[in-house]
């Protein structure tokens, strides 16, 4: 999901700039954003990379970060994962300088995946865990739900099957109370990482284990309680740094 294409939320009133230069740029990105959900990610990234010295020149953070994860994204979807890298690693810091939640998530959940591709399980881990207590703050559950999968497919990963289902149980009963089905877009994934724990497990096992992590899900989201993410605090620790371990 591309991230806040809606360009209203980046500001463009910097005194003493180019209103050409800024509308030129907004322009860009607007025509990348669209590119991008008509599923044209080279033309997307095209247009996103053509805007990027024009936010830079502009000195405008918000616009800057906004065009770096989305340029990331797109080239992403073109399989260039070690070029993504670094324009979401820059996303990222922008937007912790502004305190943009939003990017920050957006980012934390595109490192994770990457670094669970590269083996980084430690690394991984913490990008999802970052992610989801980011999240949580925000209330961002669908995004909240898919750190957590993420996190649970890092578990498997690396030996920790039990924990992984108990995961996805709790990412499950996130997705349940909020009305936030898994997207089409990832559930091949999701659902292959899945069978691979319920293989590791036999059936009962993983059933037992995934049902707590629906009940503490459950729990945390209850009327009267702040959700808290125990089960992840509790779980990052135990990630392997091997990366041939499997």
């Amino acid at each position: 999901m591309l991230q806040r294409v809606g360009l209203g939320q980046v500001r463009f009133n910097l005194p003493g700039l180019s209103a050409d230069t800024r509308g030129i740029a907004a322009g860009l990105t607007s025509l990348g954003a669209a590119a991008f959900r008509m599923s044209d990610p080279q033309r997307a990234a095209g247009l996103f990379e053509e805007s990027l010295p024009l936010w830079r020149s502009l000195h405008d953070q918000p616009g800057l970060a906004l065009t770096l994860g989305n340029l990331g994204e797109a080239i992403d979807h073109l399989g260039r994962a070690d070029r993504a890298k670094p324009l979401y690693e820059e996303s990222l810091e922008l937007c912790r300088e502004l305190g943009d939640k939003e990017g920050i998530a957006f980012s934390l959940s595109h490192l994770g995946r990457i670094a669970r591709q590269e083996g980084e399980f430690s690394l991984a881990a913490r990008y999802f865990t970052d992610c989801a207590d980011c999240c949580r703050q925000i209330e961002d559950f669908a995004r909240l739900a898919e750190s957590i999968e993420g996190l649970a497919a890092v578990l498997a990963d690396t030996g920790e099957h039990a924990t992984a289902a108990r995961l996805y149980g709790f990412a499950h009963g996130i997705r349940t109370a909020k009305s936030s089905p898994l997207p089409s877009v990832h559930e091949a994934a999701v659902h292959h990482d899945i069978t691979l724990v319920v293989a590791s497990l036999d059936g009962k096992a993983f059933d037992t284990y995934f049902a707590k992590g629906v009940s503490e899900a459950t729990a945390s989201l209850g009327a009267d309680a702040t959700l808290e993410l125990p089960l992840l605090n509790s779980t990052t620790s135990a990630v392997a740094t091997d990366r041939q371990r499997r």
